[in-house]
């Protein structure tokens, strides 16, 4: 039982961080290419 949380866990945090990425990388992007001009 243990083992299945920390898997589901595991999933989520995952999920978050793609999440995360996809919402924060085209903001970096969009400052980087900014800075740049």
């Amino acid at each position: 039982m243990k083992e299945i949380l920390e898997n589901f866990y595991g999933l989520l945090k995952e999920k978050h961080i793609n999440s995360f990425l996809v919402t924060y990388k085209p903001n970096v992007l969009y400052l980087s290419k900014f800075k740049s001009s």
